[in-house]
C-alpha cells in the first residue's frame, strides 16, 4: 500500500453493493473515494458482485476486492468479508463501514481484534440508523457490538437526533453530508443543454420545446414515483406540453412496481407525456437539460440526487422528510418543499415552477450556490481526513 507523509492513514472501506450495482450509498463512495485518494489515503474497497469467486481491480486508482454473491451465496459476504480482516486486517488503520447491515455486525468485532479503528457511517434514516437497531430483537446484543465503534457518522439531520437520541451521549458522533463532484455536475453551457436536450426529445418523440421534469434515482415503492404519476394528471391538466423523464435503474425486486406505474400511465391516457430512460452513465446531462427536478421520496440518508439536481442549477420540488430535506433545500430560495403523501401539493409546486421562468432560474442559481458552498465533494473528503487523522491519534495539517 502506498503511504503519504501528511497523513498516511491506510483505510478500508466496506460496502455490500458498489458501482456498476446501482445504490446511492455505493455512488456517493465512487465519487469520495478518488478524492481521499488525492489527499494521500490509502483506501482499498472491499465489496460483493453478483458472479461467483473474487474479483480484483483498479476503480481511478482505488483498488477493489469483490466476493461474488451469485446464486446461493447471497448470506456469504458477512462471513467472507469477516475472513478477509482476519486475514489482511493489520495492514490498515481504519475499517470505514457503510451502512449498518449483517456484514457490519460480523466485521466491527475483527476489526477490533485486529487493530482497527471502526468508522460507521449510517446512510439511511429509518432503517439502518441507530433508533432502529434499539427497537429490533436481540437489541442489547447489536447495541454491544457496536460500542465498539469509535465514530458514527450521520449524514443529515434526522440522522443525527436518532442517533443521538439512542446513544445518549454524542461524542462518538459526527455529521459530515454526502457530497457532490460540482465540476462535474455543473450547469450546461446553453449550446451544450439545447443539444441534450435535442437527443433526449428525439429518442422520445416529443417536442424539444416542451418543458420536462426530471427525476433521478432508482424506480422503487420509497423514491414515491407513485405519488408522481398521480400528481401528472393534475400536472398535465394545467400544462398539456409538459413531459416527465424518469432516469434511473428498475432492480429485478422492483419490477412489478414500475409495471403498476406503467399500467396506471396507460389507463389515465398519459403514457406519451412520460419516459423512463432507465439507467445512466451521465445523469448530469439529462439535469442539466430539464426544467424542474421532483423527488417526492419517502424515505433517505441524505439524497444524492437532490445534491446533484441542484449542482447543477436546477429548481427542485421534494417532499418533506424531516430533517433531511431542509438540509439540502432551503424552502422558496433553492426549491420548494411539500408535504408528504400528497400529489395535489406535488402538483401546484410543479406546476407554479414550470408557470414562472423567472422563478425558476433564481432559484436555479441560489441551487448552484448552495451546492458548491455546502456539498462539494472535495470538502466532504477533508472532513473524512480529518476523522481518519483523529481516529490514529495524528492532528491534521
Amino acid at each position: 500500500m502506498r503511504s503519504d507523509a501528511r497523513t498516511n492513514m491506510r483505510v478500508v472501506m466496506l460496502i455490500e453493493t458498489f458501482p456498476p450495482d446501482y445504490t446511492g450509498a455505493g455512488r456517493q463512495l465512487q465519487s469520495l473515494a478518488p478524492k481521499l485518494a488525492a489527499l494521500g489515503v490509502d483506501l482499498l474497497i472491499l465489496t460483493s458482485h453478483r458472479g461467483h469467486g473474487v474479483l480484483r481491480e483498479t476503480r481511478e486508482g482505488v483498488p477493489v476486492v469483490r466476493f461474488g454473491i451469485g446464486e446461493g451465496q447471497s448470506t456469504s459476504f458477512p462471513l467472507r468479508a469477516a475472513a478477509w480482516l482476519l486475514r489482511h486486517g493489520r495492514a490498515f488503520d481504519v475499517l470505514h463501514i457503510h451502512g449498518l447491515t449483517r456484514t457490519a455486525f460480523a466485521a466491527i468485532p475483527v476489526a477490533r481484534m485486529m487493530g482497527l479503528r471502526v468508522v460507521l457511517k449510517f446512510t439511511l434514516a429509518g432503517s439502518d440508523d441507530l433508533g432502529v437497531v434499539k427497537a429490533s430483537r436481540m437489541a442489547w446484543f447489536k447495541m454491544a457490538i457496536l460500542r465498539r465503534v469509535d465514530r458514527f457518522v450521520a449524514t443529515s439531520t434526522a440522522l443525527v437526533e436518532t442517533c443521538r437520541a439512542a446513544l445518549g451521549d454524542d461524542s462518538r458522533l459526527r455529521l459530515i453530508p454526502n457530497g457532490v463532484d460540482i465540476d462535474r455536475f455543473a450547469p450546461l453551457d446553453p449550446d451544450e443543454r439545447l443539444a441534450v436536450r435535442q437527443a433526449i426529445c428525439a429518442e422520445t418523440g416529443w417536442d424539444a420545446n416542451a418543458p420536462i421534469v426530471v427525476f433521478v434515482g432508482s424506480v422503487e415503492l420509497r423514491k414515491g414515483l407513485d405519488l408522481l404519476v398521480a400528481a401528472w394528471e393534475q400536472e398535465i391538466a394545467c400544462h398539456r406540453d409538459a413531459r416527465l423523464l424518469i432516469v434511473g435503474p428498475t432492480l429485478s425486486e422492483h419490477v412489478s412496481f414500475r409495471s403498476r406505474l406503467e399500467a396506471e400511465l396507460r389507463e389515465s391516457g398519459l403514457e406519451s407525456s412520460v419516459s423512463f430512460a432507465d439507467y445512466v452513465e451521465a445523469p448530469e446531462e439529462y439535469l442539466g437539460a430539464c426544467d424542474v427536478f421532483a423527488f417526492p421520496s419517502r424515505e433517505e440518508g441524505l439524497p444524492n440526487a437532490l445534491i446533484e439536481a441542484q449542482a447543477v442549477g436546477l429548481p427542485c420540488v421534494a417532499t418533506d422528510i424531516p430533517g433531511i430535506t431542509s438540509d439540502v433545500i432551503e424552502d422558496g430560495q433553492t426549491g420548494l418543499i411539500v408535504p408528504q403523501e400528497d400529489p395535489a401539493a406535488l402538483a401546484d409546486a410543479i406546476v407554479a415552477l414550470l408557470s414562472d421562468g423567472g422563478r425558476r432560474s433564481a432559484m436555479g442559481v441560489h441551487a448552484r450556490e448552495r451546492a458548491v458552498e455546502r456539498f462539494s465533494i472535495e470538502q466532504v473528503a477533508e472532513q473524512y481526513r480529518e476523522l481518519y487523522s483523529e481516529e490514529k491519534g495524528q492532528t491534521t495539517n
